[in-house]
């Protein structure tokens, strides 16, 4: 399967497509039509949606464990476009028992429905070159799960990046706080001073620069579904020019150049104030309180601020997992 292939198969009652790249399930979608609605099984991340119940495993890498262990026996048939009915209907079959158990039995009830529909039925079986897409109300649905989660990401790694920050500053304070341990303004002192500055310095810039990826995605992806958080993402656009201001300062430190660390600092502080307030309206948006306190707290205790922005957004995805439907088929 040099580059991608979806297989779909379709009853009177369900529906799957099933995308296939380099020889492994990549993606999936599971319909199937109840009395009270229509049931939809996606993945990479498992979503199972049924009127306005999701239920979403906070798990990654969940198909990992089915390429492994299944996939090896319809690999060449799906290869060669040869699948039959009978193996389209295992394998689907398969699928679901597997999903099954990742999902812990959640949703035991409707997955034995599906299987009951698979197994009575006969299928339509055919094979596609092109990607066939979930639905739009699960592509929502999961975009906006992954956005949480790269903010969530950032948050994590932006308290690392603030402790090496804080640890910079204290390093350079080291002479004039401790001066009959460091010789203070003794040159041979001097120069091991500026020398632990830049290396802390630099760690704590690599961690930020990490985090700003995630953090920009994570602002990015939520805009584009309509969530007002173009102001974070500026930020982070801000910050990356902070950072590099800071790696090209921190390189002429040796020459005594110090206005690009001081212009670095003045955009960071301003790119950091609009990243906060980004934050703070991601927990508006989601009416949750301790990543509105997080994102303010941001920016003044960036330390405290982050840690409490990384437990709300950890809230605000467990508000989208429920641990049963509301309701569930006859």
């Amino acid at each position: 399967m040099g580059g991608q292939t979806v297989l779909k198969i379709y009853g009177s009652s369900f529906s799957a497509n099933l995308s296939f790249s380099n020889d492994k399930l990549a993606t999936f979608s599971i319909e199937y039509n109840i009395e009270s609605g229509k049931l939809t099984i996606s993945g990479a991340d498992i979503v199972i949606s049924i009127g306005n119940y999701h239920y979403m495993p906070e798990k990654k890498d969940i198909l990992r464990g089915f390429n492994e262990t299944v996939m090896e026996k319809y690999k060449e048939k799906i290869t060669r476009w040869e699948i039959n009915e009978s193996e389209a209907k295992q394998l689907l079959l398969d699928l679901l028992d597997y999903v099954n158990g990742i999902t812990k039995g959640e949703a035991a009830d409707l997955i034995e429905n599906v299987k009951s529909a698979v197994k009575g039925e006969n299928v339509e079986v055919r094979f596609s070159s092109e990607l066939s897409g979930f639905s739009s109300e699960y592509s929502t649905i999961y975009k906006e799960a992954e956005g949480i989660d790269k903010l969530r990401t950032g948050s994590l790694i932006f308290v690392l990046a603030s402790i090496f920050f804080t640890l910079a500053f204290f390093v350079l304070l080291t002479p004039v706080l401790f001066p009959l341990i460091t010789v203070s303004y003794h040159p041979i002192a001097m120069v091991g001073t500026v020398i632990d500055f830049i290396i802390v310095e630099a760690i704590g810039a690599l961690a930020g620069y990490i985090a700003l990826l995630d953090v920009r995605k994570g602002f990015e992806i939520l805009n584009n579904l309509g969530k007002d958080t173009g102001i974070g993402y500026i930020g982070t656009t801000l910050a990356f020019i902070a950072l590099a201001l800071l790696i090209l300062g921190l390189s002429l430190a040796f020459m005594g150049v110090g206005a690009l660390l001081i212009i670095s600092y003045a955009i960071g502080i301003i790119s950091n104030v609009l990243i906060g307030i980004g934050f703070y309206e991601v927990g508006e948006i989601y009416n949750e309180g301790m990543t509105k306190i997080g994102g303010i707290l941001a920016i003044i205790i960036p330390f405290i601020g982050y840690i409490l922005t990384y437990v709300g957004l950890g809230k605000i995805i467990k508000k989208m997992m429920l641990p049963t439907p509301p309701a569930k088929p006859e």
